[in-house]
């Protein structure tokens, strides 16, 4: 996804890129706000050099979502690692077990 809102940023192609496709229905799983949401194809479909202020701040507001999606994502993952520890270490000592 990265790769594809890198693209969006640059804003090179003219029209709807699959990039831009892709972005658009990630973004309707995300707490984007929804004027910004339905600003986000028209705004993705412009090249760079034409966007206006408004187009500025639908990829500023989804640059700083997407991040704070993926901050979200990253804290999950730390928080259940010592869970997923203790199970792998539970399954090991429990395969020693049956194979004894």
């Amino acid at each position: 996804l990265a790769g594809c809102f890198a693209s969006i940023c640059e804003g090179a192609s003219d029209g709807l890129s699959k990039d831009a496709e892709n972005l658009v229905s990630f973004v309707e799983t995300l707490t984007l706000d929804a004027s910004l949401r339905s600003a986000l194809p028209t705004t993705c479909s412009k090249k760079a050099d034409v966007r206006g202020g408004f187009d500025n701040l639908v990829i500023q507001q989804t640059r700083t979502c997407l991040e704070q999606h993926l901050q979200s994502l990253s804290s999950a993952i730390e928080s259940g690692l010592p869970a997923a520890e203790e199970r792998a270490s539970l399954v090991a000592s429990k395969a020693a077990e049956v194979e004894e």
